[in-house]
């Protein structure tokens, strides 16, 4: 199951892409997340850059992975995607 949420971090708004496992919300285990970037290139195809992205929902599905995955979007503003993960 994929959730799409909207944070201000940095004061800016961002897309946070959270695939969630199946049982999420009827059981009360814990599952290990997965923190990714460029978040928009992590689920769907339709905003993703150059409209390729790497469907990991449709694999974590198939195999009914206890996974949480969290995905934020880059930054869009000019070239700040490079000043916000290069040291």
């Amino acid at each position: 199951m994929l959730e799409v949420l909207t944070v201000s971090v940095f004061n800016q708004e961002r897309k946070v892409r959270i695939y969630l496992p199946e049982d999420y919300y009827s059981s009360h285990k814990r599952y290990p997340v997965l923190h990714m970037h460029d978040g928009q290139n992590v689920f769907g195809a339709e905003e993703a850059i150059g409209r390729v992205s790497l469907d990991l929902h449709k694999h974590l599905d198939q195999f009914k992975s206890d996974l949480i995955v969290a995905a934020i979007d880059q930054n869009t503003e000019g070239e700040e995607r490079i000043n916000e993960y290069c040291p």
